[in-house]
Formats: C-alpha cells, sequence, structure tokens
C-alpha cells in the first residue's frame, strides 16, 4: 500500500505513509477526531459509487468514521450537491482522498473550502486499495 499525509498547518506539506498500520497510527493516534471525508472523482466515472464504497469500508475499518458524498441521490443539479458536500467536510478532521482526485473539479473546490477553514485537516490519498 501507499499512502501520503498531509497535516495542514500553514503551508500543506506531503509525507508519504507507505504501510497501513502507519496511516492508522496517524489517523487514530494523535487525532482526537474520527470522522473522515471521503472525496474523489464522480463526474464522468461510472463506477464511482463502488470506489467510494470501497474507501468507505476501509476507513470503517481502521475505526474512522467514513462520511460519504456518494450516497446522494443522483439527479441533482452539479452545484446542488456542494453545500452538503461542504457541511461534511466542516464536521471532518480527515479528507480522504480517491484516486484521479487531482483532475476533479469537485475535489478541487472541496480542498478549496477546507484550505479556507480554520480547521487543521489531515488529508490523504488512497493509493492502492486491495479488492
Amino acid at each position: 500500500c501507499g499512502y501520503f499525509c498531509d497535516r495542514r498547518q500553514d503551508n500543506m506539506t506531503l509525507r508519504k505513509i507507505t504501510k497501513k498500520e502507519e496511516l492508522e497510527t496517524i489517523l487514530t493516534g494523535d487525532m482526537p477526531h474520527r470522522a473522515c471525508y471521503v472525496a474523489g472523482p464522480i463526474t464522468h466515472v461510472p463506477d464511482y459509487k463502488k470506489n467510494f464504497c470501497r474507501a468507505e469500508k476501509f476507513l470503517n475499518a481502521i475505526g474512522l468514521l467514513a462520511m460519504n458524498p456518494a450516497y446522494m441521490p443522483d439527479g441533482l443539479n452539479y452545484d446542488d450537491y456542494f453545500p452538503t458536500c461542504f457541511a461534511m467536510i466542516d464536521t471532518a478532521y480527515n479528507i480522504c482522498l480517491l484516486k484521479g482526485w487531482e483532475h476533479s473539479e469537485g475535489v478541487r473546490r472541496e480542498l478549496e473550502h477546507a484550505r479556507e477553514s480554520d480547521r487543521e485537516y489531515c488529508v490523504f490519498e488512497l493509493v492502492i486499495l486491495a479488492e
């Protein structure tokens, strides 16, 4: 497995995490809050719900409380999803980025929202998530 963890302070710096146990220690050992928002590409990704649910299952298994926006109903206007996503981000202290996040306009907006808050987040990318 490969993960990246980012402690948000004055600058956002990435640190490579190579073992599941390291991620567990960082996320559950020194972060008092377990809520974790799952962020990833949805538009034009046919199996996005599967990707989000796999991440949710993994995060719950290591003791986090996954907040999964993929449960919102299909059919809303694109911009109508963001108030709910932003509310979940405002509740979370961790943000899990799924594969392809760097190409997603929605994730870019979610991360910008997080950056604008006064909250410190642990932001990490699930690089490999076993089937």
